[in-house]
């Protein structure tokens, strides 16, 4: 893409885009819908051309309404968007309409009888420097009375991509001279113009061009700009609105994050004044604990004077005291952290007081205060148990206090992150709050400015108003006279335009003698040194020439003497290789009668029967005649596990008729072992020395007898031709078993490893033999190692047995891509067909002369020896086998048919019928059968039938079954198939009441059987393959002829 595609690229609209609500505010949207709308609306006829389509929004719209719509546009990623839009719309939408890239000035136009009904042009001219220039290039176009659609900017439109401003004084002088109008208005900002094509339109503008219509124009143009003003100015004030709005809740916010942080101060308050607390709390404990260490000693000080002073008696009181003083003293820990701890000290001080004053007063009140004693005692003690459960209290609620403080600890510190959180959140918020200032002066100043230039916009288009009134008079008169003056004016300047255009071309005649005099001098002067310089070149060559044939004589001699001596060693050389060949074929000879032996010793021997040969042999009787020649003893010998001096590959023989690989291999060891084979596989080829090589590209099962179509058909024919096939087939997992390689001509391969081994197939040395790639269908993979193998001198051959493109639209071949098709067919050295229909397509897709008719064949193996036909009477049995999947197969109609004729039966042989169908009673479907047991029950039949649906999938086929219908004597009716129209014993219906008068004239028909036979021994897949093979030696001679006149061209 070039630098000027480029910058139209980057500055390309995306109208789609603003259509559908993808992009742009919501009433640009509106606007342009009205816009597109209003277009479509006014399209008329059946073709339309869309010129500037961009994004291709209206051809897809008219689509839809079944018009038929091209879009061009010069702008390619605007063309590649709307080809993507074109494809998610529906298969009848896409037929209808097709996208452009080019310019319209320089486009290719379509034939006279392509016009187009209408042509419309929006936003289209605006972006030219000459928009004049365009129309003329429109008027081809479009039909003789067709209509031209065009939509506009109105006045000044701020775009970097815009070269005109259009206002209705330079938009009318560019189409009045061709359109005659119909509609014109000046809407949302756009001229939208629609007018129909005319030879004399002039009549038509002229009420236009009055002065009261040129008014109303201005007025409507006024107000619309008014009204869009004043819509703007709403928008700005309900943008000022909400920022108003936000701003005052960011105040808000703002207040609220102040008191947290207030509360969030008086929370730290709090907590201090806690601490403060809590100090005072341990000062106190500190006291209490300093009061019962005195305490304490108090009481041993008293204790002593006590045990001084009085007797025996009063010693029991005095140990009971102790012992309540002890526990006191035990329980004043547990005590330090209590709030009652004061009263405790206080009460022990009094209770002390008084015993120290009791025991003062003498020992002859000792009785007396011995029982006061006892009673303060008990009350002492009354009072340590309240103490201590005032003590248990108290611990409860030192407990709670500590709780408490842990709360409020953890709320301290979940309030700090907050009020961290919230500090940041602050700081974002008073940066918005500046910045939404700064956006609210902003706007304020572009409101004010807005306003300004609203009220002024008012005070001019006021002006204008009184000033329009006032010039309308003026106008009248001015025009009369303006009319005098343009006559006068167009007189002079056509006069000196005329004087203008005689005076350059004077001066350009002038110019023209002196250049030809300049010219004519240079060309004497060089005519006078070519005629020298030819003179000298001349003298110079015959110089030469006569070197060069000295030189070549002498050459000339050499070669001579040197030929002479060469042929004498090469005769020498070859009589020695003569004798040398003499000598082996003598050994060889020997060699032979002993293998001959040893092959018949191995047929004999009951071992030979349990080894994988005597499947094949099984499989095949014919192979157990004797070799007459050595290459096809040797070939035997190779596919013999037991003599095969090749490494044999590894395989488990796991079934009766072909041997496969273990289902459980991991796929790197499976892609190993392909790997393996292949190159066994070219060594053998190498050695057999084949005339030919294959690598068949079939999309079907592997090569078996059972369901055997047209690739596995072509395959045992080239094998019996002991030419070597590489035959890849589907497989639908890769834990399906794969067909292992016994060492012998063919090779399978499943495709998704196939496709891994391109390059190792292509590249691979096959010896000095003719290398045929056949693509039996277009598998997305072959496009990228096609030319691959055309560059390794393989003959490329498209065998084209379907239309892929019919089944891809029944629900089959998913991953079918018609580009793919295409390039395959197009580069192929030859495409082979099986129908005319098929023919006739590919025909389209490259050159007619590479395409050929190759149907599909009969295999004379097909019917069993003892085979007879002998149809039953009662009833008449009609019988069908193959395919019975309801995508091609036309149920309803076969239905139909047993209705209309009861006393016939029909048998149905074949897999895939759907399961939920209720069939006629005369109706049996059988299942699938092999081909003995269908040689079994076709013998009864009367006729054989191809009930496929009428279609575009069914003109392509060519059905193998009809060949083997045939070959069981059975006549053929089938529905609508061009390809075996012509076939003979076949009888072609169009509808069901034709078919059941067919299958009526089947009961006693003669048949020509002779003519059939012929037609069967002329078609057999033998003739086939030898046509395949003919093709692709023609196609390989011919590409090689033409190279070798290429590198002589090249050459010379």
């Amino acid at each position: 893409m070039n630098e000027t595609q480029s910058k139209i690229d980057m500055n390309r609209d995306r109208i789609s885009q603003v259509y559908l609500g993808q992009i742009s505010d919501p009433e640009t949207q509106e606007i342009a819908r009205r816009r597109i709308n209003w277009v479509a609306r006014k399209v008329e006829g059946k073709r339309v051309l869309d010129i500037g389509c961009s994004e291709g929004i209206l051809p897809i719209l008219l689509a839809r309404q079944g018009i038929n719509a091209i879009g061009v546009d010069i702008n390619f990623s605007a063309i590649e968007y709307a080809n993507e839009l074109r494809q998610s719309e529906p298969i009848s939408v896409q037929n209808s309409l097709s996208f452009v890239h080019g310019d319209i000035h320089s486009l290719e136009l379509p034939e006279d009888d392509n016009l187009f009904d209408t042509i419309v042009a929006s936003e289209v001219l605006e972006h030219f420097a000459q928009p004049e220039r365009t129309i003329p290039h429109i008027l081809p176009l479009l039909k003789k009375d067709g209509l031209l659609i065009i939509t506009t900017p109105f006045g000044f439109h701020p775009d970097p991509d815009h070269k005109t401003t259009f206002l209705l004084s330079n938009f009318l002088p560019l189409i009045s001279s061709h359109f005659r109008p119909e509609e014109l208005s000046v809407s949302d900002g756009y001229i939208r113009f629609s007018g129909r094509r005319d030879e004399n339109p002039s009549t038509h503008w002229n009420k236009l061009f009055s002065h009261s219509q040129k008014i109303t124009w201005i007025e409507e143009a006024t107000l619309q700009s008014q009204k869009l003003l004043h819509d703007r100015l709403s928008t700005t004030k309900e943008q000022r609105r909400q920022i108003t709005q936000s701003l005052d809740e960011l105040k808000r916010q703002n207040l609220a994050l102040i008191n947290t942080l207030r509360s969030a101060e008086d929370v730290t308050a709090l907590s201090i004044n806690m601490r403060e607390s809590l100090d005072s709390i341990k000062s106190e404990l500190n006291e209490i604990t300093d009061k019962t260490f005195s305490l304490a000693e108090k009481r041993e000080v008293l204790l002593t004077e006590i045990r001084g002073n009085i007797g025996k008696s009063f010693q029991d009181s005095l140990d009971v005291l102790e012992g309540s003083l002890q526990s006191i003293h035990n329980d004043l820990p547990r005590l330090v952290s209590s709030k009652p701890i004061t009263d405790l000290v206080e009460k022990l001080d009094q209770l002390g007081n008084r015993i120290r004053d009791e025991f003062l007063t003498g020992f002859g009140d000792a009785t007396r205060q011995s029982a006061q004693f006892a009673h303060e005692l008990r009350a002492a003690q009354t009072e340590i148990a309240a103490l201590r459960k005032a003590e248990a209290s108290a611990r409860d609620s030192v407990d709670e206090v500590l709780a408490q403080r842990d709360q409020l600890s953890a709320e301290l510190n979940a309030k700090v992150s907050e009020l961290q959180a919230k500090t940041a959140d602050l700081h974002l918020l008073q940066q918005a709050a500046q910045e939404a200032a700064l956006e609210r002066a902003e706007l304020t100043r572009q409101l004010n400015d807005a306003e300004n230039a609203a009220h002024s916009a008012e005070n001019r288009a006021a002006d204008a108003e009184w000033t329009l009134a006032e010039t309308l008079a003026k106008l009248e008169d001015a025009e009369r006279t303006a009319e005098d003056a343009a006559a006068a004016r167009h007189e002079a300047l056509a006069r000196a335009v005329e004087a203008e255009r005689l005076a350059a071309e004077a001066e350009r005649s002038i110019t023209e003698a002196n250049r030809l005099a300049a010219e004519a001098e240079r060309s004497a002067a060089d005519a006078v040194d070519n005629a020298r310089h030819s003179e000298r070149l001349r003298e110079d060559e015959k110089r030469s020439f006569q070197i060069k044939y000295h030189g070549l004589q002498v050459r000339l001699k050499n070669l001579e003497t040197s030929h002479a001596t060469s042929l004498a060693a090469i005769r020498q050389k070859h009589n020695e290789q003569l004798a040398k060949l003499r000598k082996n074929y003598g050994q060889l000879n020997t060699r032979y009668v002993k293998l001959s032996q040893a092959y018949e010793d191995i047929i004999s021997s009951e071992s030979f029967a349990i080894g994988r040969l005597g499947t094949s042999i099984v499989r095949n009787p014919l192979r157990l005649a004797a070799p007459s020649t050595m290459a096809e003893l040797w070939r035997l010998l190779r596919r013999t596990p037991q003599l095969n001096s090749i490494r044999p590959s590894r395989a488990v023989q796991n079934t009766t008729t072909d041997d496969f690989y273990d289902t459980k291999m991991p796929i790197d060891d499976q892609r190993v072992e392909l790997g393996s084979n292949l190159d066994h596989f070219a060594t053998n080829v190498r050695a057999l020395g084949s005339p030919a090589v294959v690598f068949m590209f079939s999309g079907t099962t592997y090569v078996q007898n059972v369901r055997a179509n047209r690739p596995i058909r072509l395959t045992h024919q080239l094998l019996q031709r002991d030419i070597p096939v590489i035959f890849n087939y589907h497989r639908w997992r890769a834990t399906e078993p794969w067909p292992a390689y016994d060492n012998g001509l063919l090779l399978q391969s499943p495709v998704d490893l196939t496709q891994e081994a391109f390059s190792q197939i292509c590249d691979q040395s096959y010896g000095n033999t003719q290398k045929i790639f056949v693509i039996s269908y277009p598998h997305p993979s072959i496009p990228k190692v096609m030319n691959r193998f055309l560059m390794n001198g393989w003959a490329v051959l498209y065998d084209c047995r379907d239309d892929w493109e019919e089944f891809s639209k029944v629900g089959q071949a998913k991953w079918y891509n018609p580009a793919v098709e295409k390039y395959i067919a197009y580069n192929a050295d030859a495409v082979t067909c099986v129908s005319i229909t098929l023919c006739e397509k590919m025909k389209k897709y490259t050159n007619p002369k590479k395409v050929h008719l190759l149907p599909n064949g009969s295999d004379p193996t097909f019917r069993e020896p003892d085979y007879q036909n002998r149809p039953s009477t009662n009833p008449r049995v009609f019988g069908y086998f193959g395919h019975l999947t309801p995508s091609w197969f036309d149920w309803d109609a076969l239905h139909e048919i047993a209705r209309e004729r009861p006393n016939y039966c029909f048998d149905l042989i074949g897999h895939s019928a759907p399961a939920d169908l209720v069939h006629p009673e005369n109706v049996r479907v059988l299942g699938p059968m092999d081909h003995t047991q269908i040689n079994h029950v076709a013998r009864n039949w009367t006729a054989a039938l191809i009930p496929f649906k009428i279609g575009p999938l069914a003109d392509a086929v060519d059905p193998i079954k009809i060949y083997e219908y045939l070959a069981l004597d059975l006549p053929v009716v089938s529905f609508r198939m061009p390809q075996i129209h012509a076939y003979p014993a076949t009888f072609i219906a169009h509808s069901v009441g034709e078919f059941c008068r067919a299958l009526d004239k089947t009961v006693d028909m003669s048949v020509d059987w002779r003519s059939v036979s012929r037609f069967l021994s002329e078609s057999t897949w033998e003739k086939r393959s030898e046509a395949l093979l003919k093709l692709a030696a023609q196609s390989r001679s011919r590409e090689s002829l033409s190279s070798f006149h290429m590198k002589n061209s090249e050459n010379k």
